[in-house]
């Protein structure tokens, strides 16, 4: 089993979490079983947004955790059957700690809609990825 995380980049930034996937350059997938973390572009997964979450079961990832997710991304990764969890803070290592210990919340659609104010359409939607 492993964890995606969008982080700021794959040097300084590395065990920063980002904003969310729409805007990450990098993630960090983490290695339940070896407890290791590699850093991958981004468009080294997928490159298309359609295929992301088959993308990430393929690759045996099972759970994603940001700080945010607009609602159509959600849609994207739990079509997919992916855990969707929401970061506390940006401290990366914290989170993973955080995932260990099962202390981490689920990212619904209602909490999407409050957290950006979305309502429904991408035209109204306020993140960069549209």
């Amino acid at each position: 089993m492993k964890v995606i995380i969008p982080v700021i980049d794959n040097q300084n930034g590395r065990n920063n979490i980002a904003s969310g996937f729409h805007n990450a350059e990098y993630v960090c997938i983490y290695d339940c079983a070896n407890t290791t973390c590699e850093w991958v572009r981004t468009k080294d997964i997928s490159n298309q947004t359609g295929i992301f979450g088959q993308e990430l079961i393929s690759q045996n990832i099972t759970t994603v955790i940001s700080q945010s997710m607009p609602l159509m991304a959600l849609g994207v990764f739990t079509d997919c059957g992916l855990k969707v969890l929401k970061s506390s803070g940006t401290d990366l290592h914290y989170n993973l700690e955080l995932f260990q210990n099962n202390q981490l919340e689920a990212i619904t659609a209602q909490s999407t809609l409050v957290m950006s104010a979305c309502s429904g359409s991408c035209k109204s939607c306020k993140t960069t990825c549209n």
